[in-house]
């Protein structure tokens, strides 16, 4: 599962502006792209995605500790919610990145399943601190707030 941080209206926004971009193109796993009626690529042969700018998507354990650190509140239980951009912005600055460093792991769970954690490096909580204080300044300038679930 994952967390989507972004900005009220940000995909509307976005795609009335052209500013949505296509991610690297993937064969299609279903056809060659002579089926017109193909579920997956509609007859391209190949899928993409659209990629938002002012889009953060990140794992649920990762979002916890990112807005843990930043003495943000959340719960496991309910992964929805805003914020306003001053106050997003205020914790950013008031915050350091090297409190979001978590350790990865591994370890089995009930019935032998694994659970892998990746944790979150140094350079990785950094980029979360740029990214979310660019999604904070555009949400400003929109008059919008900034969003995640």
């Amino acid at each position: 599962m994952s967390v989507t941080i972004t900005i009220t209206g940000n995909r509307a926004f976005c795609e009335a502006r052209n500013m949505v971009d296509e991610s690297e193109r993937f064969e299609c796993d279903l056809c060659d792209g002579s089926a017109p009626d193909c579920p997956e690529c509609k007859g391209k042969g190949y899928v993409s995605f659209p990629i938002y700018p002012y889009e953060l998507n990140i794992s649920n354990g990762n979002f916890c500790t990112l807005w843990n650190s930043l003495a943000l509140s959340v719960s496991n239980d309910n992964l929805c919610g805003s914020i306003d951009p001053p106050s997003l912005t205020l914790a950013l600055l008031s915050g350091n990145p090297e409190l979001a460093v978590r350790q990865g792991g591994r370890s089995s769970g009930r019935g032998r399943a694994t659970l892998i954690e990746f944790g979150i490096s140094d350079d990785q909580a950094k980029r979360y601190h740029v990214r979310l204080a660019e999604i904070a300044a555009e949400a400003m300038k929109r008059g919008e707030f900034v969003t995640w679930g």
